[in-house]
């Protein structure tokens, strides 16, 4: 029973970001850009890119920072230090540039690739029996890597919001926002991590991934709107690749701002 029990427990952290072999042949399967091979006899090695199973934390060589969650692999930017959005509009006053603090990693661990600081092979620990190549960045990628560079010299300020939160108070302020909803949206995961849900209910699309934009214990984060780990949608956006629009049926891009953003007559 105990073994049960933690396996259901343990289901929707896996769930919420759906099907990880959907990465495979993906943009962020790294290891199909010529100019990133890997050598050694471990080719192929996607994950180790991000992710280490066998991390060490403590920040010592061969090691990664103590405290970073998802076994963690990628080197993130030394600058963690960001100017901000910031518009007459907007009504949130808690919009922050600082990357650093624990839920602004499921930003920052997204700009340690995309703003181009750091090369997109450069981790903390080497797989075993391979090499990742710590040139490159994203701004020389091969293709189209430059196009995909988000926060280059620090700057979030053209970009939609991060890092704000996004409460009972925000929606208070602006009419044309959802309700951030209640308990009962709150889903549990790892270790007493909460994700919650911006609109209400529990929908979730073939693949497990929650149909409404998540918070980081009631943040915006990157990770609200794209899932790093599927590309069922474009741009690895959070909506399902079957969504569609009375209007447009190819207006998923927008169906996605329509989970935090209303059409309201008084926002309008």
């Amino acid at each position: 029973m105990l073994v049960v029990a933690s396996l259901l427990l343990s289901l929707p952290l896996f769930a919420q970001d759906g099907d990880k072999g959907q990465i495979l042949g993906s943009p962020h399967d790294l290891t199909t850009y010529a100019n990133l091979a890997q050598t050694g006899n471990g080719n192929g090695q996607l994950c180790a890119y991000c992710h280490i199973p066998h991390a060490v934390q403590g920040g010592g060589a061969g090691s990664t920072p103590a405290g970073l969650p998802l076994l963690w692999n990628h080197q993130l930017p030394t600058n963690t230090t960001y100017t901000p959005y910031s518009s007459a509009t907007l009504k949130t006053t808690t919009v922050s540039g600082d990357m650093s603090t624990p839920n602004a990693f499921y930003s920052l661990a997204c700009l340690s690739c995309h703003d181009g600081s750091v090369a997109l092979g450069a981790v903390y620990r080497m797989p075993d029996n391979d090499t990742l190549n710590t040139t490159v960045t994203m701004a020389n990628l091969q293709a189209d890597g430059p196009m995909h560079l988000v926060g280059l010299g620090n700057n979030l300020s053209q970009t939609h919001p991060v890092n704000f939160t996004y409460d009972a108070t925000l929606v208070a302020a602006d009419s044309g926002i959802w309700n951030v909803g209640t308990a009962a949206n709150i889903r549990q995961i790892g270790l007493g991590t909460a994700l919650t849900a911006v609109r209400p209910g529990t929908q979730a699309d073939a693949n497990g991934a929650l149909l409404q934009p998540i918070l980081f214990n009631g943040t915006v984060q990157c990770a609200s709107c794209h899932n790093p780990h599927s590309e069922a949608s474009l741009d690895f956006l959070r909506v399902p690749v079957a969504s569609t629009n009375a209007n447009n049926t190819a207006a998923v891009p927008s169906l996605l701002c329509l989970k935090c953003h209303s059409t309201n007559v008084l926002y309008n």
